[in-house]
């Protein structure tokens, strides 16, 4: 019966140390998210171009009528080399040397040309 109630007074200790470190993480947590109550909307830039096209509108003028509206912020994402050879500014060209061996290159398109 002794071994019984060491073992469960160890876990009762446990648990209560443990909710003590816990609360101290959890109170910085929460005096950090009170402390911050900003909030931004922000927009993709090819979500923006599709509003301002659908509109009939430059996408100066769609960006200006969001952000009356409320809109703060810009997400640009970034082109992936996919992207790049779909929209024919990049060609991924290759030459099969052996069965593992392989070079490959990527071209860019001159945008001047």
């Amino acid at each position: 019966m002794k071994k019984f109630f060491d073992s469960y007074l160890l876990i009762v200790v446990l648990a209560i140390l443990t909710a003590v470190v816990a609360s101290v993480s959890i109170s910085k947590r929460i005096s950090a998210e009170n402390a911050n109550h900003d909030v931004m909307i922000a927009a993709e830039v090819d979500t923006i171009q599709s509003y301002a096209a659908a509109q009939g509108m430059t996408f100066e003028e769609g960006l200006k009528t969001l952000k009356a509206a409320g809109l703060n912020g810009l997400v640009v994402q970034e082109e992936t080399i996919g992207e790049l050879i779909t929209d024919g500014r990049a060609a991924l060209t290759g030459v099969t040397l052996g069965s593992a061996d392989q070079v490959r290159s990527l071209l860019f398109a001159d945008e001047e040309t």
